[in-house]
């Protein structure tokens, strides 16, 4: 039998519209937010709003910035440095305000809730309420946790690896390879990008995902703390290792790179197929990191919102539309 909770439909349609309209919410707002969705939801929507009030100082600093002609300026990297700690601390304390109003401060640490599949290897008699309580050896625990932290260590690095196959790849046909095809060569790299990478993050998130449940959390929050580290960890390599590679490992070491792959290309090997076939010259440094950070930016925006506006849509014509089909 299928338990579905129950929903206010108009509620929820009122509160889309509502929403959707609004820039801001005060704390009336937050409040029904609570008492329809929860505590959890709620502070969520919380930090959305705080969030984006707060980016408006980046925002309108990185526009001046910009036309000033200083992008790479060092005072605006500070300035975002103390803007984040800024931004961290106030919501940190916006956040214990909220949960002090609401009733539910320091509820997080309270483990309550048990998971079913934790698996105790001995079993004690509580002697305040009675019961049978299940304990795993904390030994035990850390050592199966030091496996974790070895075959995290080992994915990362394949990881690492690839990512670094893939951007010295695209880094030589993109930057200085000018020969035959170049334009279709130029987009070798990216195809393997966007067909390894999502696979082997899907492989390393399962394999969390096992490492973890070896781990044999007894609560609820331990078990998805120590999931979240782990997939924090791929997720980073995924999304960031390509720029810090092109920062700093690239760019700073542009020439010995180049002459590295000059002395490749004019081998006896590869000699016929791009000994002559090498650019003068690349891009320069500020102009290709540029270039990378507003790529990664711009596609991570529109993955997302695609992922979080047409897709759902998408998916809901979809059900609607199987569910029209049985019907008749």
């Amino acid at each position: 039998v299928a338990v579905v909770a129950l929903h206010d439909a108009g509620f929820n349609r009122r509160w889309l519209r509502h929403w959707a309209a609004a820039w801001l919410m005060d704390a009336r707002g937050l409040g029904r937010l609570r008492a329809h969705f929860g505590e959890e939801i709620a502070l969520y929507f919380g930090f959305l709003q705080s969030y984006l009030v707060w980016l408006v100082l980046p925002a309108a600093a990185g526009a001046a910035w910009w036309a000033a002609g200083a992008a790479f300026s060092w005072s605006f990297g500070g300035l975002v440095a103390v803007w984040s700690v800024a931004f961290t601390e106030t919501w940190a304390r916006r956040e214990a305000d909220l949960a002090t109003v609401w009733g539910v401060h320091g509820v997080r640490r309270a483990r309550t809730a048990r998971r079913r599949e934790f698996r105790a290897s001995t079993w004690i008699r509580d002697e305040v309420t009675g019961e049978r309580v299940g304990q795993f050896p904390a030994a035990r625990r850390w050592a199966r946790r030091a496996v974790g932290v070895a075959a995290v260590a080992g994915l990362s690095l394949g990881m690492a690896v690839i990512v670094a196959a893939i951007f010295a790849l695209q880094m030589a046909v993109g930057e200085f390879y000018a020969g035959p095809l170049a334009n279709v060569a130029a987009l070798v790299p990216v195809a393997l990008l966007a067909a390894v990478l999502p696979a082997y993050t899907t492989l390393c998130t399962r394999a969390a995902a096992a490492l973890t449940a070896y781990e044999n959390y007894e609560f609820e929050a331990e078990h998805i703390a120590q999931l979240t580290a782990k997939v924090f960890v791929f997720r980073f390599l995924q999304d960031q290792l390509y720029l810090f590679l092109a920062a700093w490992l690239f760019v700073p070491h542009r020439d010995a790179f180049e002459a590295g792959l000059r002395r490749l290309c004019t081998s006896d090997a590869l000699r016929p197929l791009c000994g002559t076939a090498l650019r003068s010259r690349a891009t320069p440094a500020t102009v290709l990191v540029r270039d990378m950070l507003t790529s990664f930016v711009v596609t991570s925006q529109a993955v997302g919102a695609v992922s979080e506006t047409v897709l759902p849509l998408l998916l809901r014509w979809w059900r609607a539309r199987g569910l029209r089909r049985t019907a008749h």
